[in-house]
């Protein structure tokens, strides 16, 4: 008995309250939750322009890395060509180790690929675009590494040379050979026959890789954002690596 008086005592409280304030919790309540889901989505949206803003400017920065890539081949390899034309123009009779005295050109350690923050791109059917970049930065290491060992052992030549005062261009042949030495020599040969030998292969390492990202990127970001790389025309290249003289 006790327990319906109470019942109906507390059925009573609740008619007894206006149906407008009913509205207004009805109202808050909405409110607060269109307030969440607004909010929720607009932290959403800022993480995903964030991560979009990320991901086009690590692709960027790969890019930027394959055009200084692409332009210290280029500008070495005008060099080389620049400076073995005019050797054989006057001495064509010159052994391979004479050719090449050494090159100078500092090349950036740093120019490698971030490839954690270009996860972005290996989605499925663009395996091929990992490849590419890696082989661009080991061509691009082992070719630097390259022309830094035939500078060494040329200026190891031209040292040899010099403290036996002996002419590099004007003494006969066999004093050259007798005063550097054979092993000398052929390492010398050996480092410029390499670096002739990269000189034939090019540069589509470096463009081809290039080329596949600036696509990736554009169909992911559009054109207006994404840098692009284009060859040199030869005359357009200034050989700033051309090798210095004995």
């Amino acid at each position: 008995m006790e327990f319906l008086q109470a019942l109906e005592k507390a059925i009573g409280l609740v008619d007894a309250i206006p149906t407008a304030f009913f509205a207004d919790i009805l109202k808050t309540l909405i409110g607060s939750l269109v307030g969440a889901g607004l909010a929720f989505r607009y932290a959403l949206r800022r993480d995903e322009a964030a991560r979009l803003r990320d991901q086009r400017a690590a692709g960027n920065l790969a890019l930027a890395i394959l055009a200084r890539q692409l332009s210290d081949f280029t500008v070495t390899k005008a060099g080389i060509v620049q400076h073995r034309a005019s050797v054989l123009e006057v001495q064509p009779m010159s052994p391979l180790w004479m050719q090449l005295k050494p090159i100078q050109i500092d090349y950036a350690d740093s120019l490698r690929f971030d490839i954690k923050s270009l996860e972005f791109l290996f989605k499925p059917g663009r395996g091929r675009i990992l490849e590419q970049l890696i082989n661009a930065e080991l061509a691009y290491r082992d070719f630097t590494r390259l022309v830094e060992v035939h500078r060494l052992t040329a200026e190891e030549v031209q040292r040899k040379l010099a403290d036996a005062k002996v002419d590099f261009d004007g003494a006969p042949l066999q004093l050259l050979e007798s005063t550097v030495g054979a092993a000398l020599i052929i390492k010398l040969r050996d480092f410029t026959a390499a670096l002739l030998e990269r000189m034939e292969k090019g540069d589509a390492v470096y463009f081809d890789a290039a080329t596949s990202l600036h696509d990736i990127l554009v169909e992911d970001f559009g054109t207006d954002s994404i840098m692009r790389i284009e060859r040199k025309k030869t005359e357009e290249i200034r050989p700033i690596s051309a090798p210095k003289a004995f």
